[in-house]
């Protein structure tokens, strides 16, 4: 594989030979494969924007009973993501109409060992422009740096500014995202995501860094804020985010919270790593609250 830490989205109803090759293929070689497990047609256009996966590995049994048109869908939403099909010998003819309308390469289920994986990749890999093009590192949906972006510009503003500038990493999260998801459908919680991030913008300054990383994960660099004034960071964020929250009607409340972590100061941190799951060291600097009037 081309890249040594694959971010790869692999979406299928079950446990595939796919998946099973896959986890093999990263341990063999000694990647770290960062995957992002999809078991839902509705949620990959989302998963696809927001995750930026490096290559996207799609069971084309998610997409009946029109396989070619769901596929067109997805390469439109974000067309600099390779999509690789896997699917069943009798589906074969399918998977090759997939190619006319966005697919980079498509595998059959039964012919699938690591060589073949591993070409395919490489070959998804040197095709893609992701690191090169503007807008991979966008979030279509709301406008923001998407979690691609983020990494780089996180990386360039280090270099432009002093190491010991303060630098604080604001996490907000839609804790029932999924639930909100099944409840209201894509369209309004796409309208209640945009409708987040706007205000969520107007909270923070200009220079500040804002990227919306994983659906209904928002987060934050914020320069130049000190120990003492992280309480009013909190105040300020959750005080708006409670109006909004009390203002939706689409039928289920969103559970939000904030996260709040100082980066070390005099070093380049691992920033994917900040990105993920609120840490539970000790020695952690941070605040998990719920979004609360005060």
């Amino acid at each position: 594989m081309c890249a040594a830490h694959p971010r790869v989205l692999l979406a299928e109803s079950g446990f595939t030979e796919t998946g099973i090759t896959l986890r093999s293929l990263c341990a063999e070689r000694g990647h770290a494969l960062e995957l992002l497990f999809v078991s839902k047609r509705s949620n990959l256009s989302l998963a696809l924007r927001t995750y930026c996966p490096d290559v996207a590995l799609l069971d084309l049994a998610l997409f009946q009973p029109d396989p070619p048109g769901a596929v067109s869908v997805l390469h439109q939403a974000a067309p600099h993501i390779p999509l690789i099909l896997f699917a069943e010998p009798a589906d074969k003819d399918c998977a090759a109409e997939c190619l006319q309308v966005g697919a980079t390469d498509y595998m059959l289920e039964g012919c699938m060992d690591g060589r073949t994986l591993d070409r395919a990749l490489r070959a998804a890999f040197r095709e893609s422009p992701s690191k090169l093009m503007s807008q991979a590192c966008i979030d279509s949906l709301t406008g923001l740096m998407n979690r691609a972006g983020l990494i780089v510009e996180a990386q360039s503003w280090r270099e432009a500014h002093p190491l010991s500038a303060r630098r604080l990493l604001v996490s907000v999260r839609v804790q029932n995202f999924e639930a909100m998801h099944l409840y209201g459908g894509e369209a309004k919680v796409d309208d209640f995501l945009r409708e987040m991030a706007s205000l969520l913008q107007r909270r923070v300054r200009n220079t500040d860094l804002g990227a919306h990383v994983a659906p209904g994960h928002f987060v934050f660099l914020i320069q130049d804020v000190a120990v003492a004034g992280l309480p009013a960071v909190h105040r300020r964020i959750s005080n708006c985010l409670y109006d909004f929250s009390e203002a939706v009607t689409y039928g289920i409340k969103p559970l939000l919270s904030i996260h709040s972590e100082f980066l070390p100061a005099g070093s380049s941190p691992a920033f994917t790593e900040l990105l993920g799951p609120v840490p539970t060291a000790q020695n952690h600097r941070l605040i998990e609250i719920p979004v609360t009037a005060t």
